[in-house]
């Protein structure tokens, strides 16, 4: 009977501590083409300044499969601008299955079909980037 106890005991115990660990993992080998490639910022919306919108690929984000971005800005824009980057510039990207970061940025990102957003905390005035892939 005791023996009985024990195993009980233990069966619980093994059964009590296992973790449901539903979130996906991209494997970054399997889905080096997720972001890589051309992709015009077309829009900049959140917070109380109003919308900013770009076009005739003034504005573009291209990410290579060596997880480096080169963003060119063909554009004047305003001091007020709600873009994390205001030149041209080179920097390393990595990304999960929810979140991206892009040099000292982070972003939580939703792609579809050729449209991509990149959103920073919205609900505290943060902003969304939106863009469109060439």
């Amino acid at each position: 009977m005791k023996i009985m106890n024990i195993l009980l005991i233990a069966m619980v115990f093994l059964f009590t501590n296992c973790e449901n660990n539903d979130k996906e993992i991209i494997n970054h080998e399997d889905n080096d083409t997720l972001f890589v490639g051309k992709w015009e910022l077309i829009g900049v919306t959140g917070g109380f300044a109003p919308n900013e919108n770009f076009n005739d690929e003034k504005i573009m984000w291209e990410f290579s499969p060596v997880d480096s971005v080169k963003i060119t800005i063909d554009t004047v824009l305003s001091d007020k601008s709600r873009l994390p980057f205001k030149a041209d510039t080179v920097l390393f990207y990595n990304y999960d299955s929810l979140n991206i970061s892009i040099g000292d940025s982070d972003y939580e990102y939703e792609l579809q079909d050729k449209e991509m957003k990149l959103i920073d905390d919205l609900a505290s005035d943060g902003i969304m980037l939106k863009f469109e892939k060439k």
